[in-house]
């Protein structure tokens, strides 16, 4: 799992770089529209959307549950009826 996790990370960390390279790029393309930004950038719109697909995936399929949740979810309702 520790690669996994290492991958997540590096994901996480390729999102933030990619989105905030979209939105000063998508900036820059309203003030001067004939530079074609937005039309040039595409590898980052890719690496932005691999890496958001990775880690909904990692998300939803490796999620480990907490020990606050208990048996039946957060609502505790497991431990609640026993006696």
């Amino acid at each position: 799992m520790k690669v996994v996790d290492l991958l997540k990370i590096i994901a996480g960390h390729i999102c933030i770089i990619c989105s905030i390279s979209l939105m000063v790029i998508q900036i820059l393309d309203w003030f001067n529209p004939l530079m074609n930004f937005m039309g040039n950038s595409m590898f980052l719109l890719y690496a932005l959307c691999a890496a958001s697909v990775f880690l909904g995936v990692c998300e939803i399929y490796l999620r480990k549950p907490t020990a606050k949740q208990g048996e039946y979810g957060a609502g505790g309702y497991g431990k609640m009826n026993r006696r």
